[in-house]
C-alpha cells in the first residue's frame, strides 16, 4: 500500500506545484501531505515520501517539520543528493554544525568537489563569526 499512497501523493504534489488557483493549490498541498503520511504509516522506511513531505512542509513555511522529514529520509538513505539537499537546508536555517557534518561527509565521498569545499570554507567563516571572542 505504501507505494500506491506515495504515487497518489506525488501526483497531488505535482498538481500543487503547477496550479495557479490558490484554493486548488491549497487543496492539492493538503492531499499530498495526507497521502505521504499514509505511505509513511505503511512503510516508515520509504525515504522518498519523507523527502517529498519535507519539501511540501518547507514550501508552506513549516521549517521544523520539513527539517524533521528530511532527517527521517537521511536516516534511511544517506545518498549524496539527499545529503547535499540537507546541507543546503542547514545553511538556510543557519545550523552550521549540521551543515559542516554534511559537507565533511560529501567531501569524504568526493574530495575533489570544489563546490562542497567552498561551502565548507563558508561554514567555517560563518561559525567563526558566531563564536564570541574573549577580551583580556
Amino acid at each position: 500500500y505504501a507505494d500506491a499512497f506515495h504515487n497518489v501523493a506525488y501526483t497531488y504534489q505535482t498538481l500543487f506545484q503547477n496550479e495557479r488557483d490558490e484554493n486548488k493549490k491549497s487543496e492539492y498541498l493538503n492531499l499530498a501531505k495526507q497521502y505521504y503520511l499514509e505511505a509513511i504509516k505503511y512503510n516508515p522506511n520509504l525515504w522518498q515520501s519523507h523527502q517529498n513531505l519535507g519539501i511540501l512542509y518547507f514550501s508552506e513555511g513549516n521549517l521544523e517539520q520539513g527539517y524533521a522529514e528530511y532527517g527521517a529520509a537521511l536516516s534511511v538513505n544517506a545518498s549524496p543528493g539527499l545529503v547535499s539537499n540537507y546541507l543546503n537546508i542547514n545553511m538556510q536555517l543557519k545550523n552550521y554544525d549540521e551543515a559542516e557534518k554534511s559537507a565533511l561527509y560529501l567531501l569524504k565521498l568526493d574530495p575533489t568537489n570544489s563546490n562542497v569545499q567552498n561551502t565548507l570554507n563558508q561554514i567555517k567563516e560563518l561559525k567563526s563569526k558566531q563564536t564570541p571572542t574573549k577580551t583580556n
